[in-house]
Parts: structure tokens; sequence; C-alpha cells
């Protein structure tokens, strides 16, 4: 029994081997993410949806998943970033996206980067970009204000 089985199970392997390709290649990589606005607690993007297979155009990856860190993002300390809540599917290659990342802290410098995913998994970072929410608290009131009389038009204030 042994015997019968194994020459099937080497043309079966030959067969798979031949027509078996491959997806190792990456999508397209979104080179022009930018910040577009902010809010206290948000940061508004946009960048061109990226290809599959290493392409700027032609078929779309499957998503793209957004990270936001307060610390610079690179390849290596992507796992350090947080993971937006939200995956996003991407539009027609080429076509512009945006997005609102919410939930951030009040005045802070946050640095963002989008990663393309193909149908198999395969990934692309994007460039990083950075921007800072807003600081909308009140001034401290001023607690002692004098004037000085510079000229007709004009005073001086202490």
């Amino acid at each position: 029994m042994t015997t019968r089985c194994a020459p099937l199970l080497l043309l079966c392997l030959a067969s798979c081997d031949r027509g078996l390709e491959v997806d190792e290649t990456a999508p397209g990589p979104i080179e022009d993410l930018r910040i577009t606005g902010a809010t206290r607690d948000s940061l508004s993007l946009a960048w061109t949806a990226p290809g599959d297979d290493g392409l700027a155009d032609g078929e779309s990856a499957e998503q793209v998943v957004i990270y936001y860190s307060e610390q610079p993002i690179t390849d290596s300390r992507l796992e350090q970033a947080t993971r937006a809540e939200m995956t996003l599917l991407p539009g027609t290659a080429g076509v512009a996206q945006d997005a609102v990342v919410s939930g951030l802290r009040e005045d802070a410098l946050y640095y963002v980067a989008l990663e393309a995913v193909d149908d198999v998994g395969n990934r692309a970072l994007s460039n990083v970009v950075s921007g800072q929410t807003l600081d909308l608290s009140a001034p401290e009131p001023v607690a002692a204000l004098s004037a000085e009389v510079v000229s007709t038009a004009s005073i001086f204030l202490k």
C-alpha cells in the first residue's frame, strides 16, 4: 500500500509545485500620507490609495491599517505604535482617500503611518508624518496689568 501511494504523492507534489503561484510582492507603498487638519483630540489624514503587488495603480490592496504613536514610527518599532481601531478598505488604486484618527491627547505631538496589506498578508509601510493636536485650554487670567501711554496712537502694556 505504501509503494502505490508514494508515486501518487510525488506526482501531486510535482504538479502542485509547477502550478502554484506564490505572491511575495508587497502592495505599492503609500508615499504621500499627509496631515490635513487637527482638533483638540484628532488628526485628519489624506493619501492616495495603494495598488497591489508593488503597483501604484491597477488592482487595490486588501486593507489599510493606521498606526500612531507619540514616539517616531519605524519598521522595527511598528508593533510599539498604537493600531487605530479602524481598518480601512482602500478604494481604487490611485484614488484620494482620507480618515480621521480620534481619541488623541490634547496638545500632543503624534507620529502617524499607514500600512497597506494585500490579500495574502504582504505589507508595505507608508511615509511617516507628524502632527500636533490643538491646545484649546483657556489661558491663565492676567493678574496685574498696567498701561503706559507711548504716543497719541499707542500704549505700552506691562
